[in-house]
Protein backbone atom coordinates (compact mmCIF):
# COMPACT_ATOMS: atom_id res chain seq x y z
CA UNK A 1 0.00 0.00 0.00
CA UNK A 2 2.06 3.36 -1.23
CA UNK A 3 0.24 6.58 0.09
CA UNK A 4 1.92 9.75 -1.78
CA UNK A 5 2.25 12.83 -0.35
CA UNK A 6 1.40 16.17 -2.46
CA UNK A 7 2.16 19.44 -0.86
CA UNK A 8 -0.96 21.72 -1.12
CA UNK A 9 0.39 25.30 -1.17
CA UNK A 10 -2.12 28.46 -1.34
CA UNK A 11 -0.84 31.05 -3.92
CA UNK A 12 -2.52 33.49 -6.13
CA UNK A 13 -1.84 33.20 -10.25
CA UNK A 14 -3.60 36.27 -11.71
CA UNK A 15 -3.33 36.35 -15.59
CA UNK A 16 -4.14 39.45 -17.58
CA UNK A 17 -4.47 37.65 -21.18
CA UNK A 18 -4.99 41.04 -23.17
CA UNK A 19 -2.37 41.51 -25.53
CA UNK A 20 -1.09 44.85 -24.92
CA UNK A 21 1.23 46.52 -27.99
CA UNK A 22 4.36 48.27 -27.05
CA UNK A 23 2.83 51.49 -27.54
CA UNK A 24 -0.04 50.81 -23.94
CA UNK A 25 2.64 49.82 -21.86
CA UNK A 26 2.77 53.09 -20.33
CA UNK A 27 -0.31 53.32 -19.93
CA UNK A 28 -1.48 50.47 -18.81
CA UNK A 29 -1.57 50.32 -14.80
CA UNK A 30 -1.91 47.34 -12.49
CA UNK A 31 -2.94 47.34 -8.66
CA UNK A 32 -2.41 44.76 -6.17
CA UNK A 33 -3.76 44.39 -2.92
CA UNK A 34 -2.09 42.20 0.12
CA UNK A 35 -4.55 41.47 2.70
CA UNK A 36 -2.53 39.02 4.79
CA UNK A 37 -0.29 40.38 8.04
CA UNK A 38 3.22 39.57 6.25
CA UNK A 39 4.52 41.49 2.86
CA UNK A 40 4.62 38.90 -0.33
CA UNK A 41 6.78 38.90 -3.10
CA UNK A 42 4.72 39.09 -6.83
CA UNK A 43 6.63 37.90 -9.33
CA UNK A 44 5.14 39.30 -12.50
CA UNK A 45 5.91 37.65 -15.64
CA UNK A 46 5.54 39.53 -19.15
CA UNK A 47 4.64 36.90 -21.95
CA UNK A 48 5.24 37.31 -25.94
CA UNK A 49 2.63 37.05 -28.09
CA UNK A 50 3.79 33.43 -28.88
CA UNK A 51 3.54 32.89 -25.44
CA UNK A 52 7.31 32.55 -24.77
CA UNK A 53 8.29 34.08 -21.31
CA UNK A 54 10.42 37.28 -22.07
CA UNK A 55 11.43 38.53 -18.60
CA UNK A 56 10.50 38.57 -15.25
CA UNK A 57 10.51 41.27 -12.38
CA UNK A 58 10.02 40.64 -8.29
CA UNK A 59 8.07 43.08 -6.81
CA UNK A 60 7.11 43.40 -2.94
CA UNK A 61 3.81 44.01 -1.29
CA UNK A 62 3.72 45.50 1.98
CA UNK A 63 1.61 43.64 4.78
CA UNK A 64 -1.95 44.73 4.62
CA UNK A 65 -0.76 46.83 1.65
CA UNK A 66 -1.02 47.85 -1.82
CA UNK A 67 1.41 48.33 -4.87
CA UNK A 68 -0.05 50.08 -8.02
CA UNK A 69 2.56 50.39 -10.71
CA UNK A 70 2.38 51.13 -14.84
CA UNK A 71 3.94 48.36 -16.79
CA UNK A 72 6.81 50.44 -18.65
CA UNK A 73 7.82 50.87 -14.65
CA UNK A 74 7.61 47.02 -13.89
CA UNK A 75 9.24 46.52 -17.25
CA UNK A 76 11.14 48.89 -18.37
CA UNK A 77 13.30 47.12 -20.90
CA UNK A 78 10.08 45.50 -22.57
CA UNK A 79 9.71 47.16 -26.15
CA UNK A 80 7.43 44.70 -27.75
CA UNK A 81 3.73 43.78 -27.43
CA UNK A 82 2.66 40.90 -24.72
CA UNK A 83 0.60 39.92 -21.45
CA UNK A 84 1.59 39.88 -17.90
CA UNK A 85 1.17 37.16 -15.85
CA UNK A 86 1.28 37.75 -11.83
CA UNK A 87 2.77 34.80 -9.63
CA UNK A 88 2.47 34.75 -5.59
CA UNK A 89 2.78 32.03 -2.79
CA UNK A 90 0.01 33.83 -1.03
CA UNK A 91 -3.63 33.49 -1.65
CA UNK A 92 -4.11 36.85 -0.07
CA UNK A 93 -2.89 38.87 -2.97
CA UNK A 94 -5.79 40.16 -5.51
CA UNK A 95 -5.14 42.43 -7.93
CA UNK A 96 -6.45 44.17 -11.42
CA UNK A 97 -5.44 45.46 -14.82
CA UNK A 98 -6.52 49.00 -16.41
CA UNK A 99 -5.48 50.09 -19.97
CA UNK A 100 -6.41 52.68 -22.15
CA UNK A 101 -5.87 56.56 -22.49
CA UNK A 102 -7.10 57.77 -19.82
CA UNK A 103 -8.22 61.56 -20.91
CA UNK A 104 -11.18 62.60 -18.82
CA UNK A 105 -12.60 64.26 -22.47
CA UNK A 106 -16.33 64.36 -20.82
CA UNK A 107 -15.09 66.75 -18.67
CA UNK A 108 -13.28 68.52 -20.98
CA UNK A 109 -14.87 71.98 -21.98
CA UNK A 110 -15.18 71.94 -25.73
CA UNK A 111 -14.57 69.88 -28.15
CA UNK A 112 -11.09 71.66 -29.09
CA UNK A 113 -9.99 71.02 -25.63
CA UNK A 114 -10.94 67.73 -26.02
CA UNK A 115 -8.69 67.43 -29.01
CA UNK A 116 -5.83 68.61 -27.80
CA UNK A 117 -5.84 66.18 -24.97
CA UNK A 118 -4.19 63.31 -26.09
CA UNK A 119 -3.33 61.28 -23.06
CA UNK A 120 -3.15 61.96 -19.40
CA UNK A 121 0.28 61.79 -17.45
CA UNK A 122 1.23 58.19 -16.25
CA UNK A 123 1.22 59.46 -13.01
CA UNK A 124 -2.49 60.21 -13.01
CA UNK A 125 -2.99 56.02 -14.13
CA UNK A 126 -1.06 55.26 -11.15
CA UNK A 127 -2.84 57.94 -8.40
CA UNK A 128 -6.48 56.29 -10.43
CA UNK A 129 -4.72 52.55 -9.30
CA UNK A 130 -4.08 53.42 -5.80
CA UNK A 131 -7.72 54.79 -5.39
CA UNK A 132 -9.14 51.95 -6.78
CA UNK A 133 -7.06 49.52 -4.66
CA UNK A 134 -8.12 51.51 -1.05
CA UNK A 135 -11.76 50.39 -2.26
CA UNK A 136 -11.15 46.79 -2.58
Amino acid sequence: FLILGTSAEAQSRLNFPRVLSADELPTTGIALVNTSSVAVTATFNFYGTDGLLITQSAQTVPAKGQLAKLVSEIFSAVKVAGWVQIVSSSAELQGFEIVGDFAIRSELKDRTDRERCDHVEPRAIVRLLRELAHRV
